[in-house]
């Protein structure tokens, strides 16, 4: 009951942010996207406590509980890397028809992500042939990224 509580709480509590900092003129659809991505961000805050309550009395961590954490970083992940860049630059964009702007959008963030990625992998062969750390630190790296 108090998860669900929590839960309900945390809608309202979403709901009530996105309401302070929106401009009015941002039209529904945005508002579904954003409000679904704030609240998948601050789930986490319930999902925690619950996870830490259940591994500090011994159990080992529930399948339902491994699978709930993944699912809520991947659409976190796809919100945050994909889907809001997307939304965003769409909504900026001086293009006049739909399909230019899309168009336009989708360019503009595959340079971004060509970019972040050029500077990503010479940060990595910097770090292994500097010897500043090995290979398999480098995954902990990336996760804690």
């Amino acid at each position: 009951l108090s998860v669900v509580l929590s839960i309900l709480l945390l809608m309202i509590i979403t709901w009530l942010i996105l309401g302070y900092y929106m401009e009015d003129s941002v039209e529904s659809s945005y508002y579904s996207v954003l409000y679904v991505s704030f609240f998948l961000a601050f789930v986490g805050i319930i999902i925690f406590p619950i996870d830490i309550g259940l591994s500090t009395e011994g159990q080992k961590a529930s399948k339902g509980m491994v699978i709930l954490w993944a699912v809520l970083y991947v659409a976190t992940f796809i919100m945050a890397f994909g889907v809001l860049p997307i939304m965003r630059d769409y909504w900026k964009s001086g293009e006049f028809s739909r399909r230019e702007r899309l168009k336009e959008t989708i360019k503009s963030n595959i340079r971004m992500y060509l970019i972040l990625g050029v500077i990503g992998i010479i940060i990595v062969l910097y770090l292994l042939l500097s010897k500043m750390t090995t290979l398999s630190s480098l995954f902990a790296i990336s996760i804690a990224l």
